[in-house]
């Protein structure tokens, strides 16, 4: 009789199905993490019902955010799918400037919760909050969990507050979402219980 022991993917196989590039790609490492044990340690994220954002909640979104530019080599450019031949903010090390796409994305995220938080705050919208702050957690601890490591290279742009924009026309390997909605909505529930 044959046994076979399933192993999981290692991490470099992980990231080599799931990166096109990443400045990060040999450093990144997987923990297994369950979302239930992230909600409670996540309480410093939310905001108790009844009470308005502390300063706490803001300063601990803040730690997640961060601002370094990192820098791409010109010769993955074509790699990332984007052209050698555009002005690239360049980086002080060498090669172009970037940032990475999950932290662009968790900042955005603060800035929804932050923009929602004005209005949440008023008594009559406190089932409303419960309901946003328990998205804005979930999708917090999405980020944190699948952290897009694609740069997103940076362009100049004077009308910019900060002399430049990030260029969101970056090439990623997605789960198809409509095959998955379709093979969900079609398919014979019972058999995966």
């Amino acid at each position: 009789m044959l046994v076979v022991r399933l192993l999981p993917p290692s991490d470099a196989i992980c990231d080599q199905k799931g990166i096109i590039f990443s400045p990060l790609q040999g450093a990144i490492q997987y923990d297994w993490l369950n979302y239930g044990d992230m909600w409670t340690q996540g309480l410093k994220y939310r905001t108790p019902v009844n009470t308005s954002v502390s300063e706490e909640t803001n300063e601990a979104w803040l730690e997640l955010l961060t601002d370094v530019d990192l820098s791409v080599p010109e010769h993955v450019l074509d790699a990332l799918g984007q052209k050698t031949d555009y002005r690239w903010r360049a980086h002080p090390s060498g090669g172009y400037a970037a940032k990475l796409g999950g932290f662009h994305q968790m900042a955005c995220l603060n800035e929804i919760r932050q923009h929602v938080k004005a209005d949440l705050d008023n008594p009559k919208r406190i089932e409303k909050r419960q309901i946003v702050d328990n998205c804005l957690e979930l999708l917090r601890q999405k980020f944190m969990c699948d952290m897009d490591a694609t740069p997103y290279l940076l362009k100049y742009d004077k009308k910019a507050v900060r002399g430049d924009v990030p260029d969101m026309d970056t090439l990623h390997k997605c789960r198809d979402y409509g095959k998955l909605r379709t093979l969900v909505q079609n398919s014979d529930h019972t058999k995966y219980v």
